[in-house]
């Protein structure tokens, strides 16, 4: 894939970057992402997404989806932007995308997204807050590592419980962030590991996630 001259003007500080480069740049702009999900953490991993160039992004995030696809567009015109409801979201569209991205509030449609994750073959990049803590997981079954059903997944946040705002956007740069790593291939992957995040005391940890060989969901794939 040529990169056309205002692409080069547009991403030139990434494509400078040296693992990146017009080859890289050419990927992201090939890839199809799908955001799910609601709350603070989706729109700033989707428009994060939409600054790099990633050509295809898919939403599924009820309601709000008419203005996010907007501002979308606005930040970059060249993005195709495709909406789904949540309803809509079976395996055969899961499986039209390179990653999923899971967003979500509840425990509903991360597993729902969970489960067409092991369907597909597909990495889910999956993130949450709770209060002043945030988790991000990139967990990718089929390569043989555990599922999100095989995490020990903390309390969910939910649309009144108690939240550091600010907290939310360094999840959802982290969500973005592995996005673009896996795209591209570039750097050490969070795949089969999750990062809690504790702001409170500016402390990372990072931890593997393992196949339970009881798990209801992966254990045959």
């Amino acid at each position: 894939m040529d990169l056309t001259d205002p692409q080069i003007e547009r991403y030139s500080r990434q494509i400078l970057l040296r693992e990146v480069g017009g080859e890289g740049q050419a990927r992201i702009l090939a890839a199809r992402v799908l955001v799910a999900g609601e709350g603070l953490v989706l729109p700033v991993a989707a428009l994060y997404l939409a600054a790099a160039g990633v050509g295809t992004i898919g939403l599924a995030c009820g309601t709000g989806d008419d203005r996010l696809a907007g501002q979308i567009c606005a930040l970059n015109p060249e993005i195709r932007v495709a909406r789904h409801s949540v309803e809509s979201l079976s395996a055969e569209v899961m499986s039209g995308y390179d990653l999923l991205i899971d967003a979500s509030l509840g425990s509903g449609l991360r597993g729902h997204l969970n489960r067409g994750a092991v369907a597909t073959g597909c990495t889910v990049i999956t993130g949450a807050c709770d209060g002043d803590h945030g988790f991000v997981a990139a967990l990718h079954p089929a390569g043989g590592g555990g599922c999100l059903a095989c995490a020990k997944w903390p309390p969910l946040e939910n649309a009144v419980s108690p939240l550091t705002p600010a907290l939310t956007g360094a999840v959802g740069t982290l969500l973005a962030t592995e996005a673009l790593k896996a795209i591209t291939g570039i750097g050490d992957l969070l795949t089969g590991r999750m990062v809690r995040i504790d702001a409170r005391a500016s402390n990372y940890v990072t931890q593997v996630v393992e196949r339970r060989p009881s798990c209801p969901v992966c254990r045959t794939t």
